[in-house]
């Protein structure tokens, strides 16, 4: 998941929501990479997710479901708002869960 995010934010560094729409290589790879990490959180045992409620697996599940299943109706500002505002901080908590799974701080 976090690599996935991580090529996001490399596929719209510098663009603004404008180019964003413009550039179709962008959209499809941002699209693709959102899809890789919807699917990944719906694999990851609950007993992981636990350990970070903070992070919005059932958001990422649902916004994977949309784009695989309901392709047409997918609002490009939504998707601009998630991957400029919300991946940011996903990437943070994400880092920290790894960086706790590195060390089995798991406190279970």
């Amino acid at each position: 998941m976090l690599e996935a995010a991580r090529k996001i934010d490399r596929y719209i560094k510098g663009l603004a929501f404008e180019d964003f729409v413009e550039d179709e290589k962008a959209f499809d790879a941002v699209i693709r990479q959102l899809t890789i990490m919807g699917e990944a959180s719906s694999h990851i045992p609950e007993e992981i997710t636990a350990l970070s409620p903070e992070i919005p697996w059932s958001s990422i599940r649902g916004m994977r479901n949309v784009i695989v299943h309901d392709y047409l109706s997918v609002n490009m500002r939504i998707v601009w708002k998630t991957v400029t505002k919300d991946l940011p901080d996903l990437c943070f908590q994400l880092e920290a869960l790894q960086s706790r799974i590195a060390r089995k701080d798991y406190g279970l």
